[in-house]
């Protein structure tokens, strides 16, 4: 086998971004990712084994992105309500700078498909927001609760609110963000 092109592989990871973010992965097939990636069907062969190997590398891309965007603000050395802001500017940054990718992880939360590497780089960022509420119930300022549900009440509504955003039935702006992260604080808050 000959130099695999690296553009050529980011392309047709791009491809597949964008149709499994928009139809989902049941729906796309390997003929569309090649079409929409500009290049032979067979040649996606070369590159990854099926749609599932394509899944696995882009869902793995994806979810270190979004927890690049988690992590760039936060400071292990700062109180529970400064890094709620950091997580909660890395989301709104990710959501709006990342969209594809973002809609493309709500869209593929829970699958079934996911693998050993995916499911690893899924348990890791779940754990390190998992610790963050944990340190902010020791610390007193978040609630007592499983940390699996105070994620699911902050993360749960902010994608509600990106899709209304989204949809165009609301408009963003930095206030509306900041009350929403208030809102969000106030929820989980002691």
């Amino acid at each position: 086998m000959g130099i695999l092109d690296p553009k050529k592989r980011e392309a047709i990871l791009r491809a597949a971004l964008m149709l499994f973010s928009k139809i989902g992965f049941e729906a796309t097939s390997v003929a569309q990712i090649a079409n929409e990636a500009k290049i032979a069907t067979g040649s996606i062969y070369v590159y990854f084994q099926n749609k599932e190997e394509i899944f696995e590398a882009l869902y793995i891309q994806c979810k270190n992105l979004f927890y690049e965007y988690l992590k760039k603000n936060y400071n292990e050395e700062a109180n529970p309500r400064e890094n709620f802001k950091a997580l909660f500017q890395g989301m709104v940054l990710f959501s709006r700078e990342e969209k594809d990718a973002f809609i493309f992880l709500e869209f593929h939360y829970q699958k079934p498909y996911l693998q050993k590497e995916s499911l690893k780089i899924k348990n890791e960022v779940d754990s390190f927001l998992a610790k963050y509420v944990e340190d902010g119930i020791k610390k007193g300022k978040i609630q007592k609760q499983k940390p699996e549900i105070v994620i699911a009440i902050v993360y749960g509504a902010f994608v509600a609110i990106f899709k209304i955003i989204d949809s165009g039935k609301m408009n963003h702006s930095k206030k509306l963000f900041e009350e929403i992260e208030e809102t969000l604080w106030e929820a989980i808050k002691i």
